[in-house]
């Protein structure tokens, strides 16, 4: 089942205990007494989570490959990489957005995203997949923030 953006965002979430935070959000399409506002709420105080630039956060879209490895990357605090040429190999590099960019090379460098040839930048992530990428970055660093 595709992974939507605000399953992902309670996915770390819960991961990070379930914070409640006191927080403004003025996106236009999320309702703040659905079962995953809290969780959006505090992902965007985190700034885990943006919008699109347009007031939405699109929470049932369904979440990309670089837009998970952006959620996670700032989860993690947005650790920065000096000159990572792993990229350079796939046949799709010039497909990632230039914000996903640092994010992508810090996922593929920790071996969080599998990849046979390409990666998949703009593919839709499911829930077994991001379920074991979680895990993996967990197992990596218990303590990721």
């Amino acid at each position: 089942e595709p992974l939507s953006r605000s399953a992902l965002v309670g996915l770390l979430h819960d991961a990070q205990g379930n914070p409640v935070v006191n927080y403004a959000m003025n996106y236009t399409d999320v309702d703040q007494s659905a079962p995953y506002g809290e969780a959006l709420r505090w992902a965007s105080s985190e700034h885990i989570i943006s919008g699109y630039g347009d007031g939405r956060v699109g929470p049932g879209d369904a979440v990309t490959r670089e837009q998970m490895a952006v959620m996670i990357w700032r989860w993690a605090g947005s650790p920065m990489l000096m000159d990572y040429p792993g990229l350079s190999n796939y046949s799709d590099v010039e497909e990632i957005s230039r914000f996903a960019q640092p994010a992508l090379a810090w996922a593929h460098q920790r071996g969080l995203f599998p990849t046979s040839g390409r990666l998949g930048p703009k593919d839709t992530v499911f829930q077994a997949e991001a379920e074991a990428i979680l895990t993996a970055l967990q197992e990596q660093t218990p303590k990721a923030t």
